[in-house]
């Protein structure tokens, strides 16, 4: 027993003084750790501690902004003095023309792909990290989020509690910004946030391309913004050679060209093999996702190329802790690594007052933030949402498209790798993670993996780079070679798929610039996520004693008074200012609740038929039942409001069960402006606008609503009406108020659409059942 002690000693000796290539630690991979590791073990380079502010700075604003001062402030002093232990030493730093061109190979990766750069590519994250610094410039901390499903209780009666819900989502990449916006105004966000973007990529190459220069640096960044696993590969399996194709347009209404590299829009973007896994390249995390992206990258890097150092290792535990404000996904996906440093060190250089006191209590309080109202998310293992048996025979391959293959051409090229514990912790990581999901778009394995794919492209870069190692004999050479050369193109191909985004990315994008400044007061969170992803940004169940720690109470809740009643119908409809619409019946049956909604939203600038469909089912997004009251709401498009046109299908979706419309005073203004003067001047006054009448009458009683209305249509060609009508002469159209019309202030306002052909008269008016005139009024269009 004793003689097997001594051997797992001496091989862990002997692991921790070889490098990932297997010679000295000062080569290769090693050289890193062992320049930090020089002068007692106790030096940081200087990047390394501009990372680790760059990384703990959230966290201190957050601590502050979002805590009560008696309990925020101490917390920082404490967190501060800790992290002393690590940032003290001599800050000389040392600018070279090979840190100026590193600094600018991030800058033209961040401008190019993320961030609001010079094209601002947009895709469907970026919304949603907007709507999180506007939230954070714009309201007070801690940030209340009034969701339409919180406020839709102010109509419920009875003793209902609105409990506001609060953003809760990992903070880190946002506070920067978001605080500069908060003190200088929301314009300041158009430029905090890609400095701050650029400043983590900077650090990320800085890091990442240690020790390298002239054509090896350019060869490594290459290697890190454009590492992926082979997409490409998965689209050829499932769509065939007639996949790839290339095309460019150059005459363009916007005069950009367009390029087409592949025809499948989502590669790389969607579930491989239709079990949710997804191998995020370098490309696409810093494109989509870079809160996970860059966090994952500098966490990774910090570990492996500080491995040895003794101040570092004395607070790694409260850096640990501080990602989760970063990604709790990230932090999970440290933890192997984590693990390999206790292993390579003893526990004993842990445990340090700096790492124990600071980051118990700091997990505590963040899991606690981060893990509330969660208990929802999606989450199993692989099989229980695809059969075990697909797995078992897809799986295989898609960890060889993915990384497999090129860990086994690095491990052929440098078989010095296997002894690297990193290296194995990072293979072990892609290899088991997939096996479980979590999240709605299994974010556990799209963010968590970010760390060890970080890695990978670095043991790449390093085994591909480094040149220690030299052949003299043929057969090594040429084995060296072919080696190299099937890895160069592995990369070549992953490349590829990257570069299919950033033109998917450019093609749809009409390169205007977004401004913070152009998104108006009602986009928000709830606004841009659907009703189902919106608890992964928002809880309403903080713990009482967590939230008592907070700086500032919930606002109350909203009062009715708040909403303006638009449309009284078989539903009430209710219009908030921030855009949101609510359907209210205070007694209510089943089948008022089973029917279909119809929500047409008609945009103030737009006076033709240009509008947004919105139709929903009752609990599709926010439906309450109080007693006999029912209450559902939907938000409508961040635009000023022209009219809005609400109603139910029956069950059977064969027509209406009732339909009501509303007109703001500005468009009935605008509408009437445009027709000028009135055609018929009567009960009603009727005015023509293109292809469709106006009634306006104002002030108007529920009386004069009661008879429904009739037109009768004479055509220039009597050719335009059906055969039956032809020997009549003109076409007759009834109609009744509902759907068409609605209430403002004390008038109301009809609009009807005419048909599509030349009219050479009008008669309009309404009549009681059996032909009783309330009033008639005719016109002469000409010939």
């Amino acid at each position: 027993m004793g003689s097997t002690k001594t051997n797992l000693a001496g091989m862990w000796r002997w692991l921790r003084s070889r490098d990932a290539l297997g010679a000295s630690r000062t080569s290769a991979v090693g050289e890193d750790e062992a320049r930090a590791g020089q002068a007692g073990r106790d030096d940081i380079p200087v990047v390394h501690r501009l990372a680790i502010v760059y990384l703990m700075l959230p966290l201190a604003i957050w601590l502050v902004g979002w805590f009560e001062w008696w309990f925020g402030v101490p917390a920082v002093v404490v967190l501060s003095i800790a992290l002393w232990h690590v940032l003290s030493g001599t800050w000389r730093l040392s600018l070279q023309p090979v840190h100026v061109a590193i600094v600018l190979v991030a800058l033209g990766w961040v401008m190019t792909t993320a961030a609001g750069g010079i094209f601002d590519l947009q895709n469907w994250d970026w919304p949603k990290h907007r709507a999180i610094f506007l939230a954070l410039a714009r309201g007070d901390w801690p940030v209340y989020v009034p969701t339409w499903a919180a406020s839709v209780l102010a109509f419920v009666p009875g003793d209902a509690e609105l409990s506001l819900p609060i953003l809760r989502y990992y903070l880190g990449y946002y506070l920067v910004p978001g605080l500069l916006g908060k003190w200088l105004g929301v314009g300041a966000l158009n430029w905090a946030v890609p400095l701050w973007t650029w400043g983590g990529v900077a650090l990320l190459l800085l890091m990442f391309l240690r020790g390298f220069s002239g054509a090896k640096l350019l060869a490594a960044s290459l290697i890190l913004v454009f590492f992926s696993g082979m997409d490409v590969v998965t689209a050829l399996i499932t769509e065939g050679w007639a996949w790839l194709t290339f095309s460019v347009a150059l005459d363009t209404p916007d005069g950009w060209p367009r390029v087409w590299l592949g025809t499948n829009p989502n590669l790389g973007a969607t579930p491989s093999w239709d079990m949710s896994i997804i191998y995020v390249s370098n490309l696409m995390g810093l494109m989509w996702a870079p809160q996970h992206f860059l966090s994952g990258g500098l966490y990774a890097l910090l570990i492996v190329q500080l491995r040895r150092n003794r101040r570092f290792l004395a607070v790694s535990g409260v850096l640990l802790g501080g990602c989760l404000l970063w990604s709790p996904f990230i932090a999970l996906g440290l933890l192997p690594l984590a693990a390999v440093l206790v292993m390579e060190n003893g526990i004993r250089p842990f445990l340090r007052w700096q790492n124990l006191l600071p980051s118990v209590p700091l997990a505590v309080f963040l899991l606690s933030y981060l893990a509330s109202g969660t208990e929802e998310m999606r989450r199993g293992w692989l099989w229980e949402n695809t059969a075990l048996s697909h797995v078992v025979r897809v799986l295989p391959a898609e960890y060889l498209i993915q990384f497999l293959f090129l860990a086994i051409l690095l491990l052929l090229l440098r078989p010095q790798l296997l002894k690297e514990p990193f290296f194995i912790a990072v293979v072990a990581t892609l290899l088991l993670l997939p096996w479980y999901s979590y999240g709605r778009y299994n974010d556990l394995v799209m963010r968590a993996l970010m760390p060890s794919l970080s890695l990978l492209s670095y043991f790449c870069a390093r085994a591909l780079l480094d040149q220690r190692q030299t052949h003299t004999t043929r057969g090594p050479l040429i084995r060296h070679a072919a080696l190299t050369g099937l890895i160069v193109a592995v990369l070549g191909v992953g490349a590829f798929g990257g570069l299919i985004h950033l033109a998917r990315a450019y093609n749809d994008h009409d390169f205007a610039k977004f401004r913070y400044t152009e998104f108006g007061p009602y986009f928000s969170i709830s606004r841009v996520v659907s009703n189902e992803a919106v608890r992964q940004y928002l809880t309403d169940d903080l713990p009482g004693w967590y939230r008592r720690l907070l700086r500032d109470s919930p606002p109350g809740q909203p009062a009715v008074g708040q909403w303006e009643l638009v449309i009284r119908s078989h539903y009430d409809l209710y219009l908030r200012a921030d855009g949101i619409v609510s359907f209210v019946r205070a007694t209510c049956a089943e089948e008022d609740v089973n029917a279909k909604f119809i929500l047409h939203v008609y945009p103030l600038s737009a006076l033709g038929e240009e509008h947004d469909t919105l139709d929903f089912g009752f609990y599709e997004e926010v439906g309450l039942r109080h007693g006999d009251t029912c209450v559902t709401a939907r938000a409508v498009p961040d635009y000023a409001i022209g009219r809005v046109r609400a109603g139910q299908y029956n069950p059977a979706r064969t027509g209406q069960r009732w339909l009501e419309s509303y007109f703001s005073e500005q468009y009935r203004e605008r509408l009437l402006s445009a027709a000028g003067a009135p055609l018929i001047r009567s009960n009603f006054d009727v005015y023509m606008l293109g292809k469709r009448l106006l009634y306006n009458k104002d002030p108007c009683t529920e009386a004069d609503l009661d008879a429904p209305f009739k037109l009768d249509l004479w055509p220039l060609d009597l050719q335009d009406l059906a055969a039956d009508r032809r020997e009549k002469g003109f076409e007759t159209l009834e109609f009744t108020f509902g759907g068409r019309g609605g209430w403002i202030g004390s008038g109301c306002f009809m609009m009807v659409d005419l048909p599509d052909f030349a009219l050479r008269a009008i008669a309009t008016g309404q009549y009681f059942p059996g032909g009783r005139q309330v009033w008639e009024g005719t016109a002469t269009l000409g010939e």
